[in-house]
């Protein structure tokens, strides 16, 4: 996930304090929500932190930006387009979205089979 993300690596706690800081004006306004991800361990069976679900950017007219994440172990379980979809079904019904953008780097093809897996439509290279 670090290589498709600007995560500082090693991540220290202050880099959490600083997401956080940075996002909190965003989500205050209504401009930004993330949401983590909890799925259960394969191996263990309990709950435990999967990765996390963005909508950003949100503004008028109503559209907005979907990112996301996961961690390896929860990937190619379903646990990721589940979450975008739940995510998209809420944007669009709560928050009266229209239109909700994805974009990756080139070459990020995990993102890019979930994103065609939960309906976007790919335009470009």
């Amino acid at each position: 996930m670090a290589r498709w993300t600007r995560i500082p690596q090693p991540y220290r706690h202050h880099h959490a304090l600083e997401f956080i800081r940075s996002r909190e004006p965003a989500w205050y306004q209504g401009h930004s929500f993330t949401f983590a991800v909890v799925a259960p361990d394969p191996d263990t069976g309990d709950d435990r932190y999967a990765g996390a679900v963005e909508l950003f950017g949100i503004g008028g007219p109503p559209t907005a930006e979907v990112g996301y994440g996961l961690a390896s172990w929860a990937r190619g379980r379903g646990i990721g387009s589940t979450a975008v979809r739940l995510l998209l079904t809420w944007g669009f019904d709560t928050l009266g979205l229209e239109v909700v953008h994805w974009r990756a780097g080139v070459g990020n093809w995990p993102s890019r089979r979930l994103s065609s897996a939960v309906g976007f439509t790919i335009e470009g290279t």
